[in-house]
């Protein structure tokens, strides 16, 4: 889920500072999060809760802007457990410092 919004500005505050490009009266703030629920048995290894992974089919229903949200609760659900898998990847991903695609290259196991 995400958001864009604008920051309200005090009585007689400054506009906050633009994004490169933009002037600061187009000033947006962009926010999401990720909602997560248990993790699955494929995971629960490596951590006890996961993001939610809606199937193609529920898109249309999590959607739709009349939903009754209790009736969506039921897709908040585990991702079933042969949906994704996992590879070791360089531990300086836990680094929010490191930003590069070395990060993404597949790790040998080290030898024990």
């Amino acid at each position: 889920m995400w958001e864009r919004w604008s920051p309200p500005r005090a009585a007689g505050a400054e506009a906050p500072a633009a994004s490169p490009g933009k002037s600061p009266e187009k000033s947006y703030v962009d926010s999401f999060t990720i909602v997560t629920t248990d993790a699955n048995e494929r995971l629960k290894p490596l951590h006890h809760r996961m993001p939610v992974i809606l199937a193609a089919e529920h898109y249309a229903r999590w959607l739709d802007p009349d939903a009754v949200p209790d009736e969506l609760t039921p897709l908040l659900r585990p991702a079933p457990d042969d949906l994704l898998q996992f590879v070791p990847i360089d531990r300086r991903a836990n680094n929010v410092r490191n930003d590069d695609a070395e990060l993404l290259r597949r790790q040998e196991p080290a030898a024990t």
